[in-house]
Order: C-alpha cells, then structure tokens, then sequence
C-alpha cells in the first residue's frame, strides 16, 4: 500500500462543492470514479478507492490549487496516471501533480495554512468573461472602506461570528494577512490563515461590503468579531477560489 498526493484545480460551477454527496455531483465523486476505473481496469480483485481532501468546498466555490491524497496499490508511471485521469475527468478538473508520499500523510490534518482569494466585479453588468466567476457588485461601494477595515480581521481571534456552524469547538482562527490587488472592475481580495471555518471567508467578504455600502457600522463588524452577533454577511460562493495549501 502507498500513499499519493494529487494536487488539482476545478471550476465549481457544476458542483456541490468537494466532498461525497448522494445524487448530485461533487469533485470527491468524480475523481474517486475515474480513479477507481483506471486503477482496477483489467484487475480481478478491485480495491476501494477513497480520496481525503484538503478541505470541504461549498456549492460553486472554485480552487486554483486543491490537494487529496489515497492510498493504494500502484505500481505505473505516475504520469501516465496524471494523463489517464485528465483523459478521463470533465474539462473543468484539471491534475496537475501526483507524486508519492508518506504513509501518514493526510491532506488535510498535516496542512499549516491556507491562502484563499475572492474575486469582486465593480459594474452594472458583469463580464461574460467572469459569470460564476466573479461576485457581480452594483451597489455604491467605498473600496477605500474595505481595505481601511480589513485589518480588523487580522491576528488570532474567534470568527464563530462569520461561520454557519462549527465542526468542532475550536472557533479560533489565526489571519496571517489580507491584501487586496485592485485591476478595476476586478478586485481580487486574498486572505490567508492557519485554518478556516466554513463561510468564514464569505462571511468576512460579505461584511466587509456590507460596511462599505453603508448598510452596517464599525461597531456591528465589532460585535461579529466578539461573537456578540453572527453576521449572515455572505458573499456569493461563485466568487471564491482556494489559492494554495501550505504543507
């Protein structure tokens, strides 16, 4: 038995997200699928095929660089698996790496940070270019407001206040950084931290818009960042990629 990592990238927008779902359509579905065909192809004795992904993605979230492992018996050129799977796998996932690892890898246990970016469309109408793409916002926005309290988010602190539910009891999250590259009408936010809960990235998105149209003050962005509210602050999940995971 071995042990690989498979690094790829996908487009979201015909998926409920990563992770295993009866009757709809998922990454994790897809590539356990295709791998299980090429593995056991003209074996008696087929193995299970069972892929542990780096992270939960939601309905329509999209990833530049997302890592799973399995473990397996294969003993071919690692190339002519990556080009068998591509062969076999929808246009909109794409392997770009799998290479050997140790047996106690775990894709996502042994990740020690995560960069996410999310992609803003300033204008009336979006670009056909960017549809699912990129969060499409019409309303007046103050960037300026945006990035003024973005810092906010930054250091070790509780986020239950921007998550739809906990996994565990630990809410503490630790925001290396959020920087903003600014091509108008795109704007592209990155964030990057130790761990994320689920909708933290939205959420924190969400609010910050929320601010910079006026529709909340700084004292409300406060109490979600003290836990006293739950922000239900969501930017839309079209507009979201997981950038890169830190082994």
């Amino acid at each position: 038995m071995k042990n690989y990592k498979f690094t790829i990238s996908f487009l979201g927008t015909n998926y409920s997200g990563w992770q295993y779902q009866p009757n709809v359509p998922t990454i994790q579905n897809e590539v356990e699928e295709k791998l299980y065909y090429i593995v056991n192809k003209k074996k008696p004795i087929k193995q299970k095929i069972r892929a542990i992904g780096c992270s939960r993605t939601d309905k329509g979230v999209h990833a530049i660089e997302f890592v799973f492992n399995v473990k397996m018996e294969y003993d071919k050129d690692l190339n002519f698996l990556r080009k068998a799977l591509n062969s076999a796998l929808p246009k909109d996932i794409k392997v770009h790496s799998i290479e050997e690892v140790p047996l106690e890898f775990n894709s996502r246990f042994d990740a020690f940070k995560k960069t996410y970016i999310y992609k803003l469309f300033f204008g009336e109408k979006n670009s056909p270019f960017f549809q699912d793409r990129a969060m499409l916002v019409y309303k007046p926005t103050d960037l300026g407001k945006m990035m003024e309290i973005s810092y906010l988010f930054l250091g070790y602190k509780d986020f239950r206040g921007f998550t739809k539910e906990l996994e565990d009891e630990n809410s503490y999250c630790f925001v290396e950084n959020i920087t903003f590259n600014i091509d108008y009408p795109l704007v592209e936010i990155s964030i990057t931290a130790n761990r994320f809960l689920r909708y933290m990235v939205r959420r924190i998105i969400g609010t910050m818009l929320s601010y910079a149209q006026g529709l909340i003050s700084i004292d409300d962005v406060n109490d979600f960042l003290k836990a006293k509210k739950v922000s239900n602050h969501t930017a839309k999940a079209h507009g979201l990629y997981l950038k890169k995971v830190y082994y």
